[in-house]
């Protein structure tokens, strides 16, 4: 009983410095390449969702930045042109578990990346 009162405060201050000092984030870019549009536009019809999870290590300090290439994944699935255009980045509970239960020496972050294509195979 004695170590978890000296323990708690220790914990809590470890969590708080974890999630103030990770220095990881994911950038999305696009050459130009392919358009790309934030917003609805027409025969932008085939609906495409993928998720992702990123890893970074120590921290985020390794790497501390990744580079998601827009245009490189349109190209991948076929597109000549994606509108309506979501991407999310976040921590999800098992990523946020593994990155306490590993003292923050593992990181990982899941991107969602979400819209709508044209182009492809039946166009």
């Amino acid at each position: 009983m004695v170590v978890f009162k000296i323990m708690r405060p220790l914990l809590v201050s470890y969590l708080v410095i974890i999630g103030l000092t990770s220095c990881s984030h994911i950038e999305f870019k696009s050459e130009g390449e392919i358009p790309v549009f934030i917003s609805p536009v027409v025969d932008h019809n085939k609906y495409f969702k993928e998720s992702y999870t990123h890893e970074f290590y120590f921290y985020g300090l390794i790497p501390s930045k990744f580079d998601f290439n827009v245009d490189d994944y349109a190209r991948a699935q076929g597109f000549t042109s994606v509108a309506n255009l979501t991407m999310t980045t976040y921590q999800s509970w098992s990523d946020w578990m593994k990155t306490i239960f590993s003292f923050g020496f593992y990181a990982p972050k899941t991107v969602i990346f979400e819209g709508f294509g044209a182009g492809g195979d039946d166009d």
